[in-house]
């Protein structure tokens, strides 16, 4: 199935305002493309159309001591030139409280958006709203460890006669980490993640990872991670959680650094 897509954007338009000293910041911007998808619904004999969009948004952050808060709203249209029955209207709301000093520091995130795309699984183009949650912390044990965590919740809500499930998702992760020098982080981790299909299907998986990030080589830096997940327990809407297979799992990110 092969599929193209072009796009013509045309620049952003933008606007900054700046109160209470510079600690409170308000953006709003303003985009519009044109794009021609040549697989519109995703499948063999799916047929092209052209699309203009565009999406309004504003933005306010500010910054109150140890704590930082920002906000984002922004509404996206879309029009078709050939099937407009595809034209769509998402909004979007986005906000997130972080914590950049003291201690134990982090980020609580939210989102709130409505989706339209094309499903390359089920062949057809869907609006779905998706609601998320994720918190992320970071813990100094003391000079050489110090551990992170993330916990995080999705949800995707397809709208009336859409023929897909609904999903949901949770998953939690702690590592370990050891500073073996100042440019060089080893970890360890674990990894546990469930989901469910409101058909009646759920799976659960687990992994272990060991790893390390930062400086390779004068020259070269990443993360780098291998572990053992466990595709654990897949249950089906006629029977319970059954175990699936074991798989080693590798992952490298490398950046390379050039100084003129």
């Amino acid at each position: 199935m092969a599929m193209a897509a072009v796009s013509l954007v045309v620049p952003r338009a933008a606007g900054l305002i700046d109160m209470n000293e510079g600690r409170d910041k308000v953006t709003v911007n303003a985009d519009y493309g044109i794009s021609y998808d040549s697989n519109l619904f995703a499948r063999s004999n799916s047929p092209g159309d052209t699309d203009q969009t565009l999406e309004l948004g504003a933005n306010y952050a500010c910054q109150a001591g140890i704590f930082g808060f920002n906000a984002s709203v922004s509404i996206t249209t879309a029009r078709f030139e050939r099937y407009s029955d595809q034209d769509y209207t998402n909004p979007s709301l986005k906000v997130a409280l972080t914590k950049n000093d003291g201690r134990l520091t982090g980020a609580l995130s939210a989102t709130a958006q409505r989706e339209s795309s094309s499903d390359d699984a089920a062949n057809i183009r869907a609006n779905s709203w998706h609601y998320s949650a994720n918190l992320n912390l970071r813990y100094p044990v003391n000079d050489r460890y110090y551990l992170t965590g993330t916990s995080d919740f999705s949800i995707r809500d397809y709208t009336p006669n859409t023929p897909l499930y609904n999903l949901s998702s949770y998953g939690e992760s702690v590592d370990l980490y050891y500073i073996y020098s100042s440019k060089l982080d080893l970890l360890g981790g674990y990894r546990i993640r469930w989901g469910e299909a409101a058909g009646g299907s759920g799976t659960r998986d687990e992994a272990f990872t060991i790893g390390s990030a930062g400086a390779i080589l004068p020259k070269l830096s990443g993360d780098r991670a291998g572990g053992l997940p466990n595709e654990g327990r897949k249950r089906t809407r006629r029977g319970p959680l059954r175990r699936s297979d074991r798989r080693l799992h590798a992952c490298v990110a490398i950046k390379q650094e050039n100084h003129v």
